[in-house]
């Protein structure tokens, strides 16, 4: 899983240019290639060494989100031709959406407001995906970028979905 998003976030890096702020996708090459040690493959390595592989994932992945946060506050800002310094935008990434839970998309908006959210194809070919986006609200006009109506369908939380929600939003928060 996250050797496709390092892909997408260098490719997003690459787009940018190096930045002065540091930000790099560097640590999370390098975790992904401690992980694919033969010991944290077959899982016999220990679990000290195991919670390392973890630690520095986690670390990685947290360093590229940023990355990946202000490369598309530099390709999505209103003067794509000048250098982006400072992005004007801050975008979040859904770490959980896996089991239908992004607490940045199932807040409360504000008449007026716009929740936006950003699909990045990191393919040199078109795709047709659907896109699955957890939301508190079914009266939401989805539109893509240009202002067309985007076709949608709300379907309300399962139990079992719920349930799952819980219990790992719960550990995290011990």
């Amino acid at each position: 899983m996250f050797s496709g998003y390092y892909l997408a976030a260098k490719q997003l890096e690459f787009l940018v240019g190096n930045r002065a702020n540091g930000l790099n996708t560097y640590s999370l090459g390098d975790a992904l290639g401690i992980a694919q040690h033969h010991d944290a493959v077959s899982g016999t390595a220990k679990q000290h060494t195991t919670y390392d592989y973890s630690k520095r994932l986690a670390i990685g992945v947290t360093e590229s989100e940023a990355v990946v946060s202000s490369a598309l506050s530099c390709l999505t800002k209103k003067n794509p031709g000048r250098k982006c310094e400072d992005p004007p935008s801050i975008f979040s990434q859904c770490q959980l959406v896996n089991i239908s839970y992004c607490p940045q998309t199932e807040k409360d908006i504000p008449e007026g407001k716009s929740l936006v959210d950003v699909a990045y194809n990191p393919l040199a070919w078109n795709r047709t995906e659907i896109v699955i986006i957890p939301v508190n609200d079914d009266s939401f006009i989805v539109q893509d970028s240009s202002g067309n109506k985007i076709e949608t369908q709300y379907i309300a939380l399962d139990n079992v979905t719920r349930n799952i929600r819980e219990f790992y939003t719960n550990i995290m928060q011990q």
